[in-house]
């Protein structure tokens, strides 16, 4: 080859391959729909499925990309093929992840950065999927505080199968070297085949047992690249077959649509429903380009949509980042008029974004980035260097936390008449009660508030596990004078502190009964979580029964403390609670000769009570909810029951006024969350706490 024709080659070699037509529409479709989910979620309830369609795609063209140079040179270069992958997608990602730490550290709360920032660069590292797994965050939840990064998960798996992927292929060539191109071939497809089965099995299975989890794992999503893998081996459909399959088209595209309008929350992805937009997707790109106009040709054909599909990458980098900082940047929720203003942004960042980074940087010649080895070292270098960016800012804000927490602990243990509950209980004047003392308090609400207690431990049982786990805190064992059995849902548990305050002089040894989102009630009618899991559900049912059973026949229980969420809890199709489970469970103590102590429930928010705080110039005035009216599920069952040993303890009045219930109470978040108290806030109830019921308990 002579010299000009090598500069030649190179330079055919560095322009785009041709771009079908088909492929970019479905890019488009997808970014749009997940776009317009983001934005309207409450509309376009199932866009979320624009993912599956990226995967499919993915899964085709890395497929048939790999095979075609295993046929060619009968080997993969995988230097070569992952440094064209970084080049294409790293320089992009990058940058908004860059851009995205100064809107984090500049507008953000500060409750929501430490998580931001370790996300960030979870996300440069691409394993931010597996992060929200093992945290199990739900990603439907638009009513939670949200990273401005979550969707990186995504990309965490693209890259993840951009790694994989070439590695299962090449060794399906090399157990195949010494065969002919058939017997290659049919070991990548009984690979492929392999995974598709497996993971679609265990995308099943998941999203149905793990709940919010599943959404995110690379092993409950690879069947869908496998989809789309597969297909590079099926022969695209003829020019004449084409015409009779129009219809066909137009049907899988009318799937897509559907799937995007009907699906929700609740339909189990990456489950049996993700075969919808899997197959449509699948359907469309083995049909291919129909040159005919009664083909959807004519409009995915149009400026407009391969415009979008040109730029999806871009766009679909770039939208969340301003969705999550927009409402801290404006001061307010933001209206139609700004979710438009942030689609009209989206779209020229993503514009801009690919004309100057994305395509300079991928279609680039310099003799830097024409190395695998160089690319895939300054790849490596640009990811630490994020990290060792985001790291010491996550840091730094811990520390600040732990600080605060440290402090808020220590005034707890000693509350003074104005400190937390106190400020209700003491009947002092108490005027900046809804005001927080510290800002950095609401950083001691998540994660690092010391909820410790003294000779033991409290546990709460995971949904889903029907096992009774118990755990015991108070005076020494051998040494108290009350067995205190306490029981119920996470609800019952946020008041471990409280008892830990009063147990040295009560002489309480408390062993805890908790399960997470399950009622402590005998009507099976009443089902627990709201994840809708049958598995969680008969859990919750199995471990109440149990735990009603064991603590009536425990001859070393005196007095047992209840507690739910109980408003929150109701039948199947929606029927509210009427008590009457409740009752029967608290008969059968009583029935057993113990004390019952029934502590209804703290108010609840509809938002992160801490994020609301930092967000409204650290005021509680703003955050607050109505008080509802009387009676609640468990107020309803204590009218059931004649009984001088049960006693329903209301402290209503120590979070709310007479129309209004309080986030800060006594200068400090009473709420670590949207429902349950910080530990020090109910430590800081102090000798008030049971004060009347305990009072009259045999010591």
């Amino acid at each position: 080859m002579t010299a000009t024709q090598a500069r030649a080659s190179t330079k055919q070699a560095a322009q785009p391959s041709p771009v079908r037509l088909d492929i970019q529409a479905l890019r488009a479709v997808a970014v749009g729909l997940v776009l317009l989910n983001h934005l309207w979620p409450e509309r376009l309830t199932g866009g979320y499925i624009g993912v599956d369609v990226f995967f499919v795609i993915s899964g085709y063209l890395i497929t048939a990309h790999l095979v075609r140079d295993a046929n060619t040179s009968g080997r993969i270069n995988l230097a070569k093929f992952w440094a064209r992958r970084a080049k294409r997608l790293l320089p992009a990602a990058l940058v908004v992840l860059s851009v995205t730490v100064v809107l984090t550290a500049v507008w953000l709360p500060l409750t929501s950065q430490r998580q931001s920032f370790n996300q960030i660069g979870a996300a440069g590292a691409y394993i931010l999927n597996w992060i929200l797994a093992a945290t199990s965050m739900d990603y439907f939840a638009h009513d939670v505080a949200q990273s401005p990064v979550t969707h990186y998960w995504s990309l965490s798996v693209e890259e993840q199968f951009y790694i994989v992927w070439p590695l299962l292929i090449l060794a399906g060539i090399g157990l195949t070297r010494r065969r002919s191109r058939a017997v290659r071939t049919a070991a990548i497809i009984a690979a492929l085949a392999a995974v598709f089965a497996a993971s679609l099995a265990w995308g099943i299975y998941s999203s149905a047992s793990t709940g919010n989890a599943a959404y995110f794992e690379t092993t409950g999503r690879a069947w869908e690249f496998a989809a789309g893998g597969l297909l590079a081996f099926v022969p695209a459909a003829s020019a004449r077959l084409q015409l009779w399959l129009i219809p066909v088209a137009w049907a899988a595209w009318g799937a897509i649509a559907f799937a995007a309008w009907t699906f929700d929350a609740q339909s189990g992805f990456p489950g049996v429903l993700a075969l919808v937009p899997v197959a449509a997707t699948s359907t469309l790109i083995w049909i291919g380009d129909i040159k005919h106009s009664w083909s959807p040709n004519g409009i995915t054909s149009l400026g407009p949509v391969q415009f979008l599909g040109g730029i999806s990458y871009s766009v679909y980098l770039w939208h969340w980042p301003l969705i999550v900082v927009a409402p801290f940047m404006l001061d307010r929720e933001i209206t139609a008029k700004d979710k438009l203003m942030i689609l009209g942004v989206t779209l020229l960042l993503a514009y801009l974004s690919k004309r100057f980074i994305e395509d300079p940087v991928r279609l680039s010649q310099q003799p830097v980035l024409s190395s695998p080895r160089i690319v895939l070292a300054l790849s490596a270098a640009s990811v630490l260097l994020l990290l060792f960016a985001t790291i010491p800012l996550a840091n730094r804000i811990t520390s600040q936390a732990m600080s605060s927490a440290q402090t808020m602990h220590a005034r707890a243990i000693a509350p003074d008449e104005c400190f937390g509950a106190q400020a209700a209980l003491s009947g002092s004047t108490c005027p900046d009660s809804h005001q927080i003392d510290d800002p950095s308090t609401v950083l001691a609400t998540w994660g690092v508030q010391d909820d410790s207690v003294a000779n033991g431990s409290v546990c709460l049982q995971l949904r889903g596990n029907p096992d009774i786990l118990n755990c015991s805190f108070g005076v020494p064992e051998g040494e108290q004078d009350i067995n205190v059995a306490l029981v119920g849902d996470s609800h019952a548990g946020m008041w471990s502190t409280a008892l830990d305050a009063i147990a040295g002089e009560y002489g309480i040894r408390v062993t805890t009964f908790l399960n997470s989102a399950c009622p402590v009630t005998l009507d099976r009618g009443i089902v627990g979580a709201s994840d809708h899991i049958p598995a969680h559900q008969s859990a919750c049912l199995k471990w109440r029964e149990e735990v009603v059973a064991v603590v009536a026949s425990s001859p070393d229980i005196d007095v047992v403390i209840a507690s739910n969420r109980d408003r929150s809890y109701s039948t199947a199709e929606g029927v509210p609670d009427g008590g009457q489970g409740y009752a029967a469970a608290w008969q059968t103590w009583l029935d057993a000769g113990k004390q019952v102590i029934v502590i209804k429930d703290a108010p609840t928010f509809a938002d992160s009570v801490p994020q609301c705080i930092a967000t409204s110039g650290n005021s509680g005035e703003t955050c607050t909810v109505p008080r509802l009216p009387s009676p609640s599920p468990m107020e309803l069952a204590v009218s059931q029951i004649d009984s001088s040993r049960l006693a329903l303890i209301d402290y209503s009045n120590v979070f709310c006024d007479v129309t209004t219930c309080y986030a800060v109470i006594g200068g400090i978040p009473a709420y670590l969350d949207t429902e349950h108290l910080t530990a020090d806030f109910a430590r800081s109830f102090g000798g008030d706490f049971l004060s009347e019921p305990l009072g009259s308990s045999p010591q």
